[in-house]
């Protein structure tokens, strides 16, 4: 185990909104031990205002959008300008904002990752996703954000539950 992995393992340990409570498979940084009903409480429910839960949603329409990664646009330029191998740990330093522990140990390249196998994981097409954005934009009337809220709050769901933190997949 290399001495930056100890390091974050300590981290997490100590991070006090883990309540050192984490788990992992083995492989990557320990993640919180939250489950779906905890997700789910957080979320501003289906009777809210239309407002509020778009903008709770706020970006991450444009992170489940792209469909055709090799043709990112200016919100996915983190995924082909980042130095290979370099972590947002590494990349934001003193500037991290809350990310989690998971965001932190990540590249951007395996973020991109993780984000296509939870849209996989939670049937969630970025096509669809993109049809359902473009339809909400050009009406222009939050009614019509409805449809494309519901459609990705599966892949909301499975990214927490895979360890991602509400400011990493909404910023």
């Amino acid at each position: 185990m290399n001495k930056n992995y100890k390091q974050l393992i300590i981290k997490v340990m100590d991070a006090p909104e883990l309540g050192g409570k984490a788990i992992s498979d083995g492989t990557g940084p320990l993640v919180p031990n939250i489950t779906r009903a905890q997700i789910e409480s957080e979320i501003p429910p289906a009777n809210a205002d239309i407002a509020v839960r778009r903008k709770f949603f706020n970006n991450l329409p444009n992170l489940l959008r792209i469909t055709d990664r090799n043709d990112m646009d200016n919100y996915h330029y983190l995924a082909t300008s980042a130095v290979p191998g370099v972590t947002y740990g590494q990349s934001l330093g003193a500037n991290n904002r809350g990310h989690s522990v998971r965001y932190l140990a990540d590249t951007p390249q395996s973020f991109i990752t993780a984000v296509d196998q939870a849209m996989a994981e939670a049937g969630v097409d970025g096509k669809e996703v993109e049809r359902l954005d473009a339809q909400a934009k050009t009406v222009g009337n939050h009614e019509y954000d409805e449809p494309l809220l519901a459609y990705i709050l599966p892949a909301y769901i499975q990214l927490r539950m895979m360890g991602y933190n509400y400011t990493d997949i909404t910023f």
